[in-house]
């Protein structure tokens, strides 16, 4: 990559058995982003002690608390042999929630000026999930930077070729839809756009509304009429930047994470790039796709974030440095 990257990387060095799991996430610093000594990856570990433990032992051991967390994330990061790697940082946060840790991350991301969080997730769902919390699915919600993630079953590819951007074509989508075009301008790949009309949204729409059924049919087809007249202009635009774009309409899906997991599978997507935030119809529902896909994916995600986060640092600024026009509008 031409352009410089300042990285956070979120690692806990006394989570034990997920050897493979960071071994995963360093092959993404290294491979994936193409890290050299020119980018700076700094190693971030939150650790939480509440302020009642810290009340009661006093400033001495909450010293010697914090000294102990700084040798423990040494050690782990004493064989991760990544180019660029500074030197690491403990944050301290003052409670057991995996909310304040992950705010405390965040914010030390956004005031750093980060480019970029990479963190893991254990693809944990049910009661596992619910006993160990999820400091990763945590920092999806409050990250204000891009977040790339990670999870037991992710392959990390050599090279990415293809892009899978998942979209509502909502009001956010178009900006985002540009930062897609400067990951596929960095890793030289193609772009595939997917549409996904899932059951639970039409079925939402016809929630109170007066007047005969037949109406469903006629909004699925004014549905695939604009998703395609969108798609066409983003397949224009991404031309003429010399990027090639497919386009993927599904309908009638039941479970649109699961819809999108097959489609990345399908073509052999090397990365997913998903939206955080759509249109008020799909906010929740897009929301919990997310997760599922974070959580099930077997090729890194990437969590795109809204505006107004600056767009990553390219080599050919034209790609981003234009103001909205009609080409992008939503």
């Amino acid at each position: 990559m031409d352009s410089n990257l300042r990285i956070v990387w979120a690692v806990d060095p006394n989570e034990r058995g997920d050897t493979a799991l960071h071994h995963r996430s360093r092959k993404v610093l290294r491979r994936l982003l193409g890290i050299s000594a020119e980018n700076v990856v700094e190693p971030v570990y939150v650790f939480r002690i509440s302020t009642a433990v810290t009340t009661d032992l006093g400033a001495h051991w909450r010293k010697e608390l914090v000294e102990a967390a700084e040798e423990a994330l040494r050690r782990f990061l004493r064989h991760a042999k990544i180019p660029g790697l500074s030197e690491p940082r403990v944050l301290v946060s003052t409670s057991s929630s995996y909310r304040r840790a992950t705010g405390a991350l965040s914010e030390y991301a956004a005031r750093t000026g980060a480019d970029l969080v990479v963190a893991q997730t254990h693809g944990r769902s049910g009661f596992g999930r619910f006993v160990l919390g999820s400091f990763a699915e945590t920092l999806l919600l409050l990250a204000k930077t891009p977040v790339l993630l990670v999870n037991p079953t992710t392959h990390v590819p050599k090279t990415i070729a293809n892009i899978l951007f998942p979209t509502d074509f909502g009001r956010s989508a178009a900006n985002q839809f540009r930062e897609v075009l400067d990951l596929a301008n960095r890793f030289g790949a193609k772009v595939t756009l997917l549409h996904v009309i899932d059951h639970e949204s039409e079925a939402v729409l016809l929630a109170g509304i007066a007047g005969p059924a037949p109406i469903l049919p006629d909004h699925r087809v004014d549905r695939i009429h604009r998703a395609k007249k969108h798609a066409h202009a983003w397949e224009e635009v991404a031309n003429r930047h010399g990027i090639t774009l497919d386009f993927v309409l599904r309908e009638h899906a039941r479970n649109p994470g699961e819809e999108i997991l097959t489609i990345a599978d399908r073509v052999n997507a090397g990365l997913i790039a998903m939206q955080t935030n759509a249109g008020t119809l799909s906010a929740t529902l897009l929301g919990s796709n997310t997760r599922h896909v974070v959580r099930k994916a077997h090729c890194p995600v990437w969590i795109l974030k809204p505006a107004p986060h600056r767009p990553l640092p390219i080599a050919r600024p034209d790609l981003l440095g234009r103001s909205t026009g009609p080409e992008f509008r939503a």
